[in-house]
């Protein structure tokens, strides 16, 4: 499971979910660095932002950038190097993952079953891009009533909340944005916009320009560095 907190001491697991993670140090300090800014702890997550996150983003943005990255006739093919290009390049795969990967047979058999279960058809990736509209507009609407509290923890809107950083991380399938290639890829931009199929381009574009995309890009940009 990813992310993970592991006790090197106990030998135990003491949590498999972003938010179990956060509250083992959300007791014992104000903030938390995080690239060049202090995320303030002190802001808890609404329940019902927690749930859009959790339940409407992150499902969708997953599906959507999956079904264009999965399909190994996307764009003449572009979504199956690409989906290639990012596991070889990740820091987060073993070398044998990426030995098995590299086999076309196997990675073909591989991007068909998470396709399966993570797209599923047609239908069902329109009907996860119009949930992910919805979300983004209930998001959207407390954004602009009341971002200070809920995005942000000051007036000067220069200290990030969990619910900011959140929302930043589970829209970054639908935006693919440089400051997490970063990260991924260990300091390097691996993934050119080119790699990428039309579509998935088109759809990056579309979600770059809402409220929510600009906020999350925001986000990486002041943040992520």
């Amino acid at each position: 499971s990813v992310p993970l907190l592991y006790d090197s001491e106990t030998k135990k697991v003491l949590a498999m979910d972003s938010w179990e993670c956060i509250k083992f140090n959300k007791d014992d300090a104000h903030t938390e660095k995080y690239g060049n800014a202090a995320i303030d702890l002190r802001v808890p997550i609404e329940q019902n932002i927690q749930n859009i996150l959790d339940q409407e983003i992150g499902p969708a943005t997953r599906c959507i950038a999956y079904s264009y990255l999965l399909d190994r006739k996307s764009d003449g093919g572009k979504g199956d190097h690409a989906f290639n290009k990012m596991m070889q390049k990740s820091v987060g795969c073993s070398w044998l993952e990426r030995f098995i990967v590299g086999f076309s047979p196997v990675r073909s058999a591989l991007a068909d079953k998470m396709y399966s279960l993570m797209c599923k058809n047609k239908e069902h990736i329109c009907q996860q891009r119009e949930a992910l509209k919805r979300a983004a507009s209930k998001l959207e609407g407390i954004l602009e009533k009341r971002p200070v509290g809920t995005f942000y923890a000051d007036k000067e809107m220069k200290i990030p909340t969990l619910a900011a950083m959140a929302t930043a991380a589970l829209m970054y399938p639908v935006l693919f944005n440089d400051e997490v290639q970063s990260v991924l890829y260990n300091g390097k931009k691996e993934i050119e916009w080119d790699d990428l199929p039309m579509g998935y381009q088109k759809e990056i574009l579309f979600w770059r320009g809402t409220k929510l995309g600009r906020l999350s890009m925001e986000i990486y940009q002041k943040f992520r560095k």
